[in-house]
């Protein structure tokens, strides 16, 4: 079901194309599920939000500048390799993933299922609450202003990045990565302390 997720978008793909691709007959596949959306969720929560989740410890301890962190976070998060300056293989079942439908399947999954957004909505509550945290650090250390709401500035970061992950699904020739480090370093200029 992933793949053909992937290749025609969740709403083209009815039951029964899942079910003879799977190989698997009426019976079995309404065994494991009640509706087309529990196996929505299912290969969202497995594929999708697994590609996205990444584990944040050893970049949260890492003692690196904040902007680094950062910039470190969201590189993981999409699976950006910055010493080669592409995106990481993606594979499943032995099939390349194009990271770019990977990334429009997420988007879309949201906005179109209402099941999916508290699964979206925890997400980026997750990422903006790391970053807050991030920026509260060089706050109380003295490194970036103190009359900054971080609390804003991380729902700012974040919505600069899912603005760039919007434009880079839709542009054949924007580097993603370099448009949000590019936009990144604009906004934390103005938030550090000379």
């Amino acid at each position: 079901a992933f793949l053909l997720f992937l290749d025609y978008g969740i709403e083209n793909v009815p039951v029964t194309k899942i079910m003879e691709k799977a190989n698997i007959s009426n019976g079995g596949f309404f065994h494991y599920f009640k509706t087309k959306n529990d196996l929505i969720i299912e290969v969202m929560e497995t594929y999708i939000y697994y590609y996205f989740n990444i584990p944040s410890e050893k970049i949260i301890n890492s003692k690196v500048p904040t902007i680094d962190k950062i910039k470190l976070y969201y590189s993981k998060s999409i699976r950006y390799d910055l010493n080669k300056k592409e995106f990481n293989n993606i594979t499943y079942s032995g099939k390349k993933i194009d990271y770019k439908k990977l990334a429009g399947l997420f988007l879309s999954s949201f906005r179109k299922y209402k099941f999916l957004k508290d699964n979206y909505n925890n997400t980026k509550s997750n990422i903006i609450n790391i970053v807050k945290n991030f920026i509260d650090d060089d706050i109380k250390s003295g490194k970036i202003k103190k009359n900054i709401d971080s609390n804003e500035m991380s729902t700012i970061i974040f919505a600069l990045y899912i603005g760039d992950l919007v434009s880079w699904v839709a542009s054949d020739d924007l580097n993603l990565f370099d448009s949000f480090s590019n936009h990144l370093d604009q906004i934390w200029e103005k938030l550090v302390i000379d």
